[in-house]
């Protein structure tokens, strides 16, 4: 059954930790939901954010309701791993044709900072990957900002 009927419907893919969800996150899928009808945001599963950030302050179960009561998200998934090339190609093979009618367009969002990387997740599979530039106020901003408080009162 086809849910979503539309001529050049363009589905947009964002992933992320999203790790601690501030502004910049809001932002950042602000500028992908212009671009495209339907956008889908991936979350890195807890055990990579815990390899990669050594902690899980929001588990992805949370982080998914969370970043899914964003008003610019249609819908949001999980994988494992480094990157999600996997689940793009297989929501591409399994999902997009049978979901979404008349020639739908599959857009792959990154931040910039992806463009000087070796492998592009997407690349090859989505008809379009688009850069999306960072705003201030990153996650690793408002952790030092955090450290400097708590040093600044004793703790």
């Amino acid at each position: 059954t086809t849910l979503f009927r539309s001529v050049f419907m363009k589905i947009g893919i964002k992933s992320g930790t999203f790790f601690l969800l501030h502004y910049g996150h809001l932002w950042c899928l602000e500028q992908c939901k212009k671009q495209c009808d339907y956008l889908i945001v991936l979350l890195n599963d807890d055990d990579y954010v815990k390899q990669k950030k050594g902690v899980v302050p929001i588990s992805t179960e949370h982080r998914m309701k969370l970043i899914k009561a964003l008003s610019p998200v249609n819908e949001v998934g999980s994988f494992h791993g480094p990157n999600e090339h996997d689940w793009i190609l297989k929501f591409k093979q399994e999902r997009m044709y049978k979901e979404f009618e008349d020639k739908p367009k599959l857009i792959v969002f990154h931040s910039e900072e992806v463009k000087s990387n070796i492998f592009t997740p997407g690349l090859g599979v989505a008809d379009e990957i688009i850069y999306i530039p960072r705003i201030s106020g990153s996650t690793s901003e408002i952790i030092k900002n955090i450290r400097q408080y708590r040093k600044r009162i004793g703790e």
